[in-house]
């Protein structure tokens, strides 16, 4: 199974603290390991943009925030 290629470096998971241990992993398995990953915002915007331009508050399933990006 292919993961996202931007797993290792992806601020949500590896420097974004959370209360919701769960939630998190959950969005991980959605969105990080197998094809789902092409649906992340996260991917989204990093492919486009950079990685260093996703905003540190922006969840992989916070799609409709692209409309206002840039």
């Amino acid at each position: 199974m292919e993961n996202c290629e931007f797993l290792g470096s992806c601020n949500f998971f590896n420097e974004q603290t959370t209360d919701m241990p769960y939630t998190k992993e959950h969005l991980k398995n959605l969105y990080c390991n197998g094809a789902s990953f092409a649906e992340c915002a996260i991917n989204m915007i990093s492919k486009v943009y950079g990685k260093d331009e996703v905003p540190k508050h922006l969840y992989p399933n916070n799609v409709h925030t692209l409309l206002d990006f840039n």
